[in-house]
């Protein structure tokens, strides 16, 4: 089984801006041919625009309607011929009053981020069923469809119910079409975002500004999605934390910058296989931009061979320690890192609930 999506074709809606945009420029990227949809016409055009090429085509419509909806499956099918992933990108979150009977707050957020993705999923999944009728059964899954959810269909709070209601509609509609679609190979998934700062949380903010305390009290670290520059890609074990210090005539258990760290360094001893350095942010920035580690020094082996690569990691890190002024040595881990393939029965899955 192949994970590449060079070639195959994806329907994104939502595409003008945020999360939808990044997956958008991803998969084209990547080599997939893509279907950029949002009703933003103007913000579609300064992305694609005159960039418009051979794996990229952009479609301006209120996904709302169910004509608008035949429409873009039409312009892409005229385009690339096929439809292969669907990802329903379109969302919106606005404020709305729990206790308000005057307001459509409910009902429009269901239908913007429950109706149209149902919708948008009936309608490629019926086209996706049609390409596989003539293609063998062991070929495996013939088409995929993801849904952009939010944590807020778990995490209530009072001033989002709509939005809270929507989500947790998209997840259930999430399960139920993936059942129904397991028989004829398509895969449903949803993945449930956390605080990004996508285009519709902007706009959310502009009019709730007291939301981002909010937002940010119940963040990890208090960090809202990431950085500007993506010139660092970082495994999912690395992490970055940031402390924020008082003045140091204020300090009780150090007398200097070099003091907190070692008492940094004796209490995460205590946690093993940590590796860890300390920086301040812009210096770890400019590391990172000249080296590609978060480190002054950094020594880089090249070779085919991982075993080879740790082994001679390890005699150098070991050197590199016994010279005098040298701190935090560390060799990033290459090896050791088991990994269990787990190959899903869908069919069986399916009678679980499960896709």
């Amino acid at each position: 089984m192949s994970f590449s999506i060079a070639g195959k074709t994806a329907v994104i809606t939502g595409a003008a801006n945020g999360v939808g945009l990044a997956i958008a420029r991803h998969f084209a990227e990547h080599g997939a041919n893509v279907m950029m949809a949002d009703v933003d016409e103007t913000r579609l055009i300064e992305e694609v625009g005159e960039t418009e090429g051979e794996n990229v085509r952009y479609f301006v419509g209120d996904l709302r309607e169910k004509l608008t909806i035949q429409n873009l499956l039409s312009a892409t099918i005229d385009a690339f011929e096929q439809v292969d992933i669907l990802v329903n990108a379109s969302r919106q979150m606005v404020a709305s009053d729990p206790l308000s009977s005057s307001e459509d707050a409910v009902e429009s957020l269901l239908q913007q981020n429950l109706m149209t993705s149902l919708r948008m999923s009936q309608c490629i999944a019926k086209r996706m069923i049609k390409q596989a009728e003539d293609l063998p059964e062991d070929q495996g899954c013939v088409g995929a469809i993801i849904n952009l959810s939010s944590v807020a269909a778990r995490r209530a709070h009072p001033d989002l119910l709509g939005y809270s209601v929507s989500c947790a509609a998209l997840d259930q509609m999430t399960r139920s079409l993936a059942v129904a679609l397991a028989p004829s190979r398509i895969r449903v998934n949803a993945i449930a975002f956390g605080s990004v700062m996508s285009a519709s949380l902007k706009d959310t903010l502009k009019d709730n500004a007291d939301y981002r305390d909010d937002i940010k009290n119940h963040t990890p670290l208090s960090r809202i999605g990431r950085a500007e520059i993506g010139g660092d890609p970082e495994p999912v074990n690395n992490i970055e934390i940031y402390i924020g210090l008082k003045p140091v005539p204020e300090w009780t258990s150090a007398d200097n910058r070099y003091e907190l760290q070692s008492l940094m360094e004796q209490k995460l001893e205590q946690h093993p296989g940590l590796l860890f350095n300390f920086s301040q942010p812009i210096a770890t920035r400019v590391d990172e931009l000249l080296s590609g580690v978060k480190a002054q020094l950094a020594i880089k082996l090249f070779g085919p061979d991982l075993a080879v690569l740790a082994e001679k990691g390890q005699a150098i890190e070991a050197v590199v320690k016994d010279i005098e002024g040298a701190r935090d040595v560390a060799m990033e881990q290459i090896t050791g890192e088991s990994q269990l393939v787990v190959k899903p029965d869908r069919r069986a899955l399916s009678r679980y609930g499960l896709a």
